[in-house]
């Protein structure tokens, strides 16, 4: 490598010389190249050690590292042309020399790093429904963003092509949702890393991209099929649903039990072939191959036995290719069945009019969106199976596989809605708790950690007058031990109702009467009292504590007898 600076002769005889500094080398072929530089010669010096180890790399076959990789994309354009020329870096891959992508006239993706993307997608098995669904996001947002080279890939600008996309358009008023959006995200993400990997870029550009709180703005939240709704829609199926969207009710049918028991997604099911099933094993199973699964992984997933029973003739009849041919807008035709089984449902025959009235009125049972606005579509039998496997007894390993998810928290959290009864169901598998007994026998109260309260006691009443919350005793003696050296007769009715007129407590051990305020709580505990009512001497009872509320007078929330 030799840095100059050129000279030349004028027409006036005079000899100049170049201001910019030269690079003179020899590629791996022995061709000489010249470069142009800079103006200052450390600089250009930096420029040919550079050029120096592209040299070393493009004769090793080794990728280009970062830094190399940083420095290209800092470099002038016609710098790099004559690098490429010289066939020192590729003109497709290395230096921002080729487009984010090329489109046809029908913005189809005919070239540049989107479309050598795509083909690396297809190599690795991503089947060509996901393989559209990624070209469309991606292109959407690098036209949002008006990024035609790798120059133009910032987080900023590609954030904000994204957030452009929840503007309101003739086709989606309401613009894109954030769950929506998330997919964007994703997208254009796994975009940018593949592109780093590549070593088309130095860095992941678009790191600092962030996705969004789909928590915040949902729009289409599912619920999923009950077993009502499951006997009466096949029901309907197997009686008289008309054929439709080119699939027989039998068809319609087979594709309705099979996501409703196997939880397999729509486009999992259009993949299946009849080799996917093995109705015969124990359990019988259907296999969904690695490039149609959602997390690119075989999938071996079992099948109840009178599932296998009933789809056994149907596939034995089916196209073995593809037994399951379901449209491009399945939801539709799934509405559709449902109105006409719901209709079906309230004429049935036999039904008194009150009951079809109830069931007329009934606006949730088959409904694409319930009084609580969640929506019955397609994906809702894989939402009512995993309802019911969450609903099951069986641990979360075992739902989190059969529902294939790498995280429990998304089977429980997103998919699953347990009632609350079916929820206070779990609290009969507690351990049953006893109330210890005291040495006279008795049971204590259990307290709910109110400083010696009685769980009984209404909140917000303190058990003493102190208005500390503790009563004052002493240290080596508690209200329970001074209660039990004055044994109480048996008693059978606790102080629990309302006082007619004000009562008063009137101590056994010979101290003065203690008379009773109606507005404020008493203090009882340890004293062996009777209780007067119109003059009228009740039984006697050992008192814990009392509680006055009310304009009635007194009531007792707690008494031990």
């Amino acid at each position: 490598m030799r840095l100059y600076r050129p000279t030349w002769k004028a027409e006036n005889g005079e000899r100049k010389r170049s201001n910019r500094w030269w690079l003179d080398f020899a590629d791996g072929n022995g061709r000489r190249w010249r470069l142009q530089g800079l103006t200052d010669k450390r600089q250009t010096e930096a420029q040919a050690r550079n050029v120096e180890r592209l040299l070393s790399v493009r004769q090793s076959g080794d990728a280009l590292p970062a830094d190399l990789l940083k420095w290209l994309e800092s470099v002038p354009a016609d710098f790099r042309q004559r690098l490429a020329e010289a066939d020192l870096i590729d003109r497709d891959r290395a230096g921002g020399m080729a487009a984010l992508m090329v489109l046809d006239a029908d913005d189809k993706v005919t070239g540049g790093h989107l479309a050598d993307f795509l083909a690396d997608a297809e190599a690795r098995g991503v089947s060509p429904v996901q393989r559209q669904m990624l070209a469309q996001r991606i292109r959407d947002v690098l036209t949002g963003a008006k990024a035609k080279w790798l120059r133009d890939l910032s987080a900023a600008s590609i954030q904000a092509a994204i957030a452009a996309l929840t503007t309101s358009t003739k086709a989606n008023p309401r613009g894109l949702s954030k769950q929506s959006l998330s997919h964007y995200v994703r997208a254009v993400k796994q975009f940018s890393k593949w592109l780093q990997r590549e070593r088309r870029t130095a860095e992941d550009t678009l790191i600092g991209v962030k996705t969004y709180n789909v928590e915040t703005d949902k729009r289409h939240e599912r619920r999923g099929f009950t077993a009502d709704e499951m006997a009466v829609l096949l029901d309907f199926m197997a009686k008289a649903a008309p054929a439709r969207w080119n699939m027989t009710a039998t068809a319609r049918a087979a594709a309705y039990r099979l996501a409703f028991a196997s939880g397999l997604r729509r486009n999992e099911i259009r993949t299946l072939t009849r080799a996917s099933f093995h109705l015969d094993a124990d359990p019988p199973t259907v296999t969904v191959e690695a490039g149609y699964s959602k997390h690119r992984r075989q999938d071996v997933q079992p099948l109840p036995g009178d599932v296998a029973a009933l789809l056994a003739p149907y596939l034995a009849d089916a196209d073995p290719a593809r037994p399951f041919a379901l449209p491009g807008k399945s939801g539709k035709m799934l509405h559709e069945d449902m109105a006409d089984a719901r209709a079906a449902w309230i004429g049935k025959e036999g039904l008194s009019d009150r009951q079809r009235q109830e069931r007329r009125e009934d606006k949730d049972f088959l409904s694409p969106r319930d009084s609580a606005g969640l929506v019955l579509d397609f994906h809702s039998f894989r939402h009512g199976y995993v309802t019911e496997i969450c609903k099951a007894e069986v641990s979360p390993r075992v739902m989190m596989e059969l529902a294939r998810h790498s995280d429990p928290r998304l089977t429980m959290k997103r998919y699953s809605r347990v009632a609350v009864a079916d929820s206070a169901k779990a609290l009969d598998a507690l351990p049953k708790l006893a109330t210890p007994a005291t040495a006279d026998g008795r049971q204590e109260l259990r307290a709910t950690g109110t400083d010696n309260a009685t769980a009984d006691a209404p909140r917000g009443h303190r058990s003493d007058n102190s208005g500390q919350g503790r009563p004052s005793a002493p240290a080596d003696k508690t209200p329970a031990q001074e209660a039990s050296k004055t044994p109480a007769p048996p008693f059978a009715i606790p102080f629990a109702k309302p006082c007619i007129s004000e009562p008063t407590l009137a101590d056994f051990h010979g101290r003065e009467a203690i008379e009773a305020d109606s507005k404020k709580p008493l203090d009882t505990r340890g004293k062996t009292a009777i209780l007067k009512v119109n003059q009228q001497k009740a039984p006697v009872a050992q008192l814990d504590s009392a509680s006055v509320f009310g304009t009635e007078g007194y009531r007792f929330e707690s008494c031990r007898v």
